[in-house]
């Protein structure tokens, strides 16, 4: 199966912010709407980076609470990791696992297509296994 998959149930929306936005805003944002993450845009691209809560914990760290009136752009994530539609959910995996993120843009043609978490793709492979687990009972059963 492919992210494209993924995208079809949870829709294309992701929430996002804007590079001079406070850390304090994003935070706000990520409680309110319950995410780990959001979208940084900038005025020339439509994802210029990521702000996640591991992010912020490590501004925390270094910064401490003068962390949380930093604009989003000193504190995101820029080199990004991007899939597509077409990747297959076992490689968005695989991608998530050696670069240890939990989120990962589906870009196309520089367009911004929605987002995956390691939840959804988790949550996405537990339903197809217990499909085939359906099936192959029903299989079994029915000859």
């Amino acid at each position: 199966m492919t992210i494209s998959a993924i995208l079809k149930q949870k829709g294309g929306d992701v929430i996002q912010v804007a590079e001079n936005a406070s850390v304090s805003e994003a935070i706000s944002i990520m409680t309110q709407k319950r995410i780990g993450a959001l979208v940084i845009n900038g005025t020339h691209h439509a994802c210029m980076g990521i702000l996640s809560e591991r992010d912020v914990m490590r501004a925390l760290h270094q910064l401490g609470a003068s962390a949380i009136d930093q604009p989003v752009h000193a504190l995101m994530s820029k080199n990004l990791i991007t899939i597509t539609r077409n990747m297959a959910v076992d490689e968005a995996m695989a991608l998530m696992t050696g670069y240890r993120c939990r989120h990962l843009p589906v870009i196309e043609e520089g367009q911004l297509l929605g987002m995956v978490s390691i939840g959804d793709l988790v949550n996405y492979k537990i339903s197809e296994t217990s499909r085939e687990a359906d099936a192959l009972k029903s299989y079994i059963q029915n000859g």
